[in-house]
């Protein structure tokens, strides 16, 4: 896989937005941009529409760079892409990673997160109180995204990342087969867990992305060895 330059400007096409950054290349999905302007349509503003969507854009691109770090410290070659559904860090195998690098991997995303999230919480002690109105929802959307995506992308429910994690511990303890039955197993138990709290607070959107995580890991379930599932 080539390795490209530190940062690059961006290459705009029919399939999506490309650039460099960090040596890595981040692929920029159109889809990504809908579902945060969907997402932002309850502030009903234009203006806090577009503050969001430029947030979430830094904030998802900040967690698959953490992904990406840690993938390129373990001699790995990762690739970016964000789309419909958030973001996704992928690399090319080079060599044979140990199941707590992978770990390491999957946990460096959300850890970026809180990271910075971290230090803008701290630092909101030196903001002068006569800051714009656009920079004070800026700060709150990404405190908000760093810090409360981050801990919902630590559930153990896949495609998250806790998920991931949780699976590689499971299966260097029990085994491959074992490991990953047990990882579906929690994942559509936490998903439909998740669904009903996000039913009885009325959050739509999680109970939403519950629900088609719970249906993927179903689906997923039933295609490993020694699962009869009625199809």
């Amino acid at each position: 896989m080539i390795e490209g330059a530190i940062v690059s400007m961006p290459v705009v096409s029919r399939k999506g937005i490309f650039f460099w950054l960090f040596r890595s290349l981040v692929t920029v999905r159109y889809t990504f941009f809908l579902t945060s302007v969907l997402l932002g349509l309850r502030t009903r503003s234009l203006t806090a529409i577009l503050v969001w969507v430029v947030v979430v854009f830094l904030a998802v691109l900040l967690h698959e760079l953490g992904h990406a770090f840690a993938a390129r410290a373990f001699g790995q070659v990762p690739q970016i892409e964000l789309h419909a559904m958030g973001g996704l860090t992928r690399w090319a195998q080079i060599g044979e990673l140990k199941w707590f690098q992978r770990v390491a991997i999957s946990l460096a995303g959300p850890a970026m997160g809180f990271a910075a999230g971290g230090l803008l919480w701290v630092g909101g002690g030196f903001i002068p109180a006569s800051e714009p109105f656009v920079l004070t929802l800026a700060r709150y959307d990404f405190l908000w995204v760093t810090l409360a995506w981050g801990v919902f992308n630590l559930a153990p429910m896949f495609p998250l990342d806790g998920a991931h994690a949780l699976a590689e511990v499971a299966e260097h303890r029990l085994g491959r087969d074992r490991g990953q039955h047990l990882a579906q197993q929690v994942s559509i138990a936490t998903g439909v867990a998740g669904l009903g709290v996000a039913i009885l607070l009325n959050e739509t959107w999680v109970a939403l992305v519950c629900a088609l995580f719970t249906f993927d890991n179903y689906q997923r379930m039933r295609s490993l060895p020694g699962v009869a599932f009625p199809r």
